[in-house]
């Protein structure tokens, strides 16, 4: 995996129910990346 598809695994783990909005801010992608 490379390592934004990683991230947003992993930011899925910890709260599967986060909005694409809140997960592309902290992980500094765009929401549409997300």
């Amino acid at each position: 995996m490379e390592s934004i598809d990683r991230r947003l695994a992993h930011a899925l783990q910890i709260d599967g129910r986060a909005p694409f909005a809140k997960i592309a801010d902290v992980l500094g992608i765009s929401e549409h990346t997300a």
